[in-house]
């Protein structure tokens, strides 16, 4: 049976990029420069494992900050907090954290008390450029914003879970950031991603392993690095994985003929395969990039572990 609704606030400044990544974890790839500001709240829902997740995606301007400071009622029940900050918008660091410190001023008062997330959002262009070079300012005014930001939620009793690094043009740092923030609050997902790391511990040379529910959500993976194909390299190609997958769902969907189960593919040179299992009626899919396997042989060892995740998430289910 479904547990209660589970609500996440996303607040931040305005143009911080809040929707934009939203509309990422809701599979829909955007324009940024088509996005509206969100006036007032924009509610959107969220199913992960039967659970029911409301995400708030709160509008950022002065006029509509200052409204919410003013209702605390509309923290209440709130399970989780994301907070977004633009690294690209410097200049509005201390504004930022500002906002910050006056909502945790009423979050502290919510008992339990939510799970706080920091989002930095815009790692990309220019920034990610100079962000690489050493002894650059863009590493120490982070340092300092992270220090701002923890004081600021030890001063009322409340700490941060973790902060993440993301870019609406990696999709993969958005999909992982957001797995975090769903396992904190549906430990479902803690037993998957450890039952997942489990059945796949005696198959060498898995560079890939990822678990995604019918509509795309990450609900557990591991990426393993090697001489061959480096951690970036396997970032862009997880990312790129379920953007195809959903494109593949989709157009099986439109299409009469009879869908496959089992598909495999070229992504930056690497052959992924993806296998389609079901559970209690509910479609799930397991992403896998297995070294020096052939064709045939990957797909007996996906269809194998197929079938263990299906009974382990019938069993979830329950």
């Amino acid at each position: 049976m479904a547990n209660a609704k589970k609500k996440i606030l996303l607040a931040g400044l305005d143009n911080a990029g809040k929707t934009s990544l939203v509309e990422i974890v809701q599979n829909k790839m955007v324009d940024t420069v088509t996005i509206q500001p969100t006036k007032g709240i924009s509610r959107k829902e969220a199913q992960i494992l039967g659970e029911s997740i409301s995400v708030h995606d709160m509008g950022g301007q002065a006029m509509y900050r200052r409204q919410y400071l003013q209702r605390p009622i509309i923290y209440g029940e709130t399970d989780a907090v994301v907070f977004v900050i633009d690294l690209q918008d410097r200049a509005r660091y201390d504004e930022a954290v500002g906002y910050f410190d006056s909502t945790l001023v009423i979050l502290s008062q919510l008992n339990p008390l939510p799970k706080v997330f920091i989002l930095l959002s815009k790692y990309d262009g220019d920034y990610f450029t100079e962000f690489q070079q050493k002894d650059t300012p863009l590493r120490t005014e982070l340092d300092e914003l992270l220090v701002k930001l923890q004081q600021a939620a030890v001063e009322h009793d409340m700490s941060i879970i973790d902060a993440f690094r993301t870019s609406i043009f990696n999709e993969w740092s958005v999909y992982a950031a957001f797995f975090e923030i769903w396992s904190s609050i549906v430990t479902r997902l803690n037993d998957i991603q450890a039952y997942l790391e489990h059945v796949i511990a005696d198959i060498p040379d898995t560079q890939i392993a990822i678990l995604l529910d019918g509509s795309g959500n990450l609900l557990a993976y591991q990426l393993t690095e090697s001489a061959s194909v480096p951690l970036d390299a396997l970032v862009e190609i997880a990312g790129k994985t379920i953007t195809f997958m959903l494109e593949w769902k989709k157009n099986k969907i439109n299409r009469v003929a009879k869908e496959q189960d089992f598909v495999s593919l070229k992504i930056e040179g690497q052959s992924v395969l993806i296998q389609k299992l079901e559970a209690d009626k509910d479609d799930y899919y397991l992403v896998m990039l297995i070294k020096s396997v052939q064709l045939k042989s990957a797909q007996d060892i996906l269809q194998k572990l197929g079938f263990s995740l299906s009974i382990f998430l019938s069993i979830q289910e329950k």
